[in-house]
């Protein structure tokens, strides 16, 4: 487990990939602002990206999230 993961160990709101994506983790909506979620802290979650486009698949589905997807 890395420094990072550390403190978050158990969290259902905290993912992160292998390697440099951990460094990179930010933080988004549980509930997308787009289905009426919020910005307050207890609607917050860090992910990395490719956990953040896995979530905007599930939710919004893939053909929708097709075209922010950059090849």
């Amino acid at each position: 487990m890395s420094f990072i993961e550390e403190p978050y160990a158990g969290n259902p709101h905290v993912r992160f990939c292998g390697g440099a994506a951990r460094r990179k983790a930010a933080a988004y909506p549980i509930v997308p602002l787009a289905c009426g979620g919020g910005s307050e802290v207890s609607n917050i979650r860090l992910l990395c990206k490719n956990h953040n486009l896995f979530e905007a698949q599930r939710i919004f589905g893939k053909e929708k999230m097709q075209s922010y997807i950059k090849v």
